[in-house]
């Protein structure tokens, strides 16, 4: 069992190289977007003992890219709404610094309630109206202006 001090760790790490967004998935069978909330890392391959580590403690999934234009790298994202409900409560529980990255997990939260709050795949149409303002608030967000 990971002590305080790893998930500390945990914490700045993912303040530092986290991403946080929603996929708006188009597909030709579904009239509606899908929206596919989801937290991720990506790092060169020689850091992968460190997304290992938080995938063992997390959860989620790892890729391993090897891409010959780019420098292999390795990705570690959780897509599962519970999973990412758990793991937005542990990084805003003890929080104390000023991150942008606080209002992202906190619009992430919301996405994924919404999605859990409706029946099955159907999702109300005020809800997928909302869920595409927090989509666009994030692209928002993530804007850096000078």
């Amino acid at each position: 069992m990971p002590n305080e001090l790893f998930y500390a760790e945990v914490r700045g790490f993912f303040w530092g190289e986290g991403c946080v967004d929603i996929q708006k998935i188009h597909r030709s069978s579904n009239q509606y977007p899908v929206y596919r909330p989801r937290v991720r890392i990506s790092l060169r391959s020689d850091d992968a003992e460190i997304l290992e580590v938080i995938y063992a403690e997390f959860g989620g999934s790892l890729s391993y890219q090897t891409n010959q234009a780019k420098n292999p790298s390795v990705s570690w994202q959780l897509t599962t709404h519970t999973d990412l409900l758990t793991f937005c409560n542990f990084m805003l529980e003890e929080c104390h610094l000023p991150s942008k990255k606080i209002p992202q997990l906190e619009l992430l939260k919301e996405a994924v309630e919404l999605r859990l709050s409706g029946p099955g795949s159907h999702i109300p149409e005020s809800d997928r109206e909302r869920l595409e303002e927090i989509h666009q608030e994030l692209r928002r967000i993530k804007k850096f202006d000078w």
